[in-house]
């Protein structure tokens, strides 16, 4: 590595909300960094247990670590703090649940120097509090990316994924933008944005990033009708937004089959106003998608949209009576 002085600041972005478990580890595995010309900015969330003890301490530690303390609002409000502040030329993301490879920021780094990308990506691990082992897969391979290609692949989110951890952009691309509030996918809601500013983009097919998966956490708690609205309403509005701009010419199959996931999880639940909001909003944007035939979806999907149309009340007596027949087993 070149002397930290002559390289450019990275802005790291680290939202936290009660995580004393965690917080240590991750904020340890960012200073242990082998870029060192680094700007940590950790947002506690208006944590409630140990965690704001914690920031300050690593804050005391080290001039590069800058905390701010502010009312619970939101992942999204917290990384918008953090943009806002942010006086690096690079931004990256960490969740403070998670941790990183102490080479994760050189590697991403060399990858945009090298490569004049606007944007830089590794792989991540999955880290399973259960016992499980570690998830990964390593190609060891480097792959670029055009505009057009990037955005294609990103609404797949198989190869570059929404998140916007384990990865490292140009400071410009998010001028003017920010997450939403309120929505637990800001991810998707915003990638897509940031991704069209983008002129090249690097992968480095390696694990550096490690994603916890813990119960409890946004993305992996329970069924909730909200968030599953809020899933098929960005993919809905990343997908016509890519579609617009001529930049996707692919089936949007998948909203179809998130929609109907979504609506079958959701009749069987207790009526309610909100279910039955979650219901009517599934089935708008179904309907956008009417023009799709039985060989673009398929012929189970093809029914069940046929009797969700025409037959909804019978499909939620069949549906509820299925999984009273057959329950839905259970993650181990």
């Amino acid at each position: 590595m070149e002397k930290s002085g002559t390289l450019p600041l990275i802005s790291i972005i680290v939202p936290v909300y009660n995580v004393e478990a965690y917080l240590h580890q991750c904020l340890q595995s960012i200073l242990d960094q082998t870029y060192t010309n680094l700007e940590i900015i950790v947002v506690d969330d208006g944590s409630t247990d140990h965690s704001p003890a914690i920031c300050d301490h690593f804050a005391a530690l080290d001039a590069r670590v800058k905390v701010i303390h502010k009312k619970n609002g939101g992942q999204s409000a917290a990384r918008n703090i953090g943009l806002d502040t942010a006086s690096g030329e690079y931004i990256g993301f960490v969740d403070s649940d998670d941790w990183i490879d102490n080479d994760m920021y050189e590697t991403l780094y060399n990858l945009i120097s090298q490569y004049g990308a606007d944007i830089s990506a590794c792989t991540h691990y999955l880290e399973y509090e259960d016992g499980r082992p570690t998830v990964y897969r390593s190609k060891e391979e480097i792959m670029t990316f055009n505009h057009a290609d990037v955005m294609k692949t990103l609404f797949e989110d198989k190869i570059i994924k929404n998140y916007v951890v384990e990865k490292l952009y140009k400071r410009d691309l998010f001028t003017g933008l920010y997450f939403p509030i309120g929505q637990v996918f800001e991810d998707i809601s915003l990638s897509y944005k940031i991704f069209d500013r983008s002129n090249k983009t690097v992968l480095k097919y390696k694990p550096k990033y490690h994603y916890r998966i813990r119960l409890g956490s946004t993305t992996n708690s329970s069924f909730s009708p909200l968030k599953g609205i809020q899933y098929v309403q960005a993919i809905h509005e990343q997908y016509q937004f890519m579609k617009k701009r001529q930049l996707i010419n692919d089936k949007p199959v998948m909203i179809i089959k998130k929609s109907i996931h979504l609506i079958n999880h959701t009749i069987i639940l207790p009526s309610s106003t909100l279910n039955n909001e979650v219901i009517d909003k599934t089935l708008e944007i179904m309907h956008q998608y009417d023009y799709l035939k039985p060989q673009d979806i398929g012929v189970s999907r093809t029914i069940k949209r046929y009797f969700i149309y025409h037959h909804f009340r019978i499909y939620k007596i069949g549906m509820t009576l299925y999984r009273k027949l057959i329950p839905k087993k259970k993650k181990v």
